[in-house]
């Protein structure tokens, strides 16, 4: 095996040299230690000008945003089912089976449907939105102006 000659080493970069060399200072070390009590002169540092005193920018009221005039589902046909996966704990889905086996009239799609519709008007409502059901399917219709019933 051969020795490493001194081109093949590896050597510091000059920022290194310079710390190293900067350490072994005297009156660096001194300082480190705590033996020099006089602070540095002031043409070495610097003054440091006081940071100006920080106010907040004055309240800003948000207008409330008007809904839009067309909603995304606006044209789309409520004659089809559209299949969406959910994700549940395993013993949520079979609390949801246990309740679709055994409830007289109902299935787990049924308790879910009823669920999931219940939240979304919730969330609709509280956004503005007007909200109704139809009694024998429970399918939503959200508008964003009050709907007037004829007679």
């Amino acid at each position: 095996m051969s020795t490493p000659n001194n081109s093949s080493r590896m050597t510091l970069p000059p920022n290194l040299k310079d710390r190293d060399r900067t350490l072994k200072d005297p009156k660096v070390l001194a300082f480190i230690e705590g033996e020099q009590t006089t602070p540095a002169t002031s043409s070495s540092t610097a003054p440091i000008e006081p940071l100006p005193v920080h106010t907040p920018p004055p309240p800003v009221s948000i207008p409330p945003v008007a809904p839009p005039s067309k909603l995304p589902w606006d044209g789309m046909s409520d004659s089809y089912l559209k299949q969406k996966p959910f994700r549940m704990y395993e013993n949520e889905a079979e609390m949801l089976n246990y309740l679709g086996e055994t409830t007289y009239g109902e299935t787990s799609q049924s308790i879910f449907l009823t669920a999931i519709r219940a939240e979304i008007a919730k969330r609709f409502e509280e956004r503005g939105f007007v909200v109704t059901a139809d009694p024998k399917t429970g399918k939503l219709s959200i508008s964003t102006v009050p709907v007037t019933g004829g007679k």
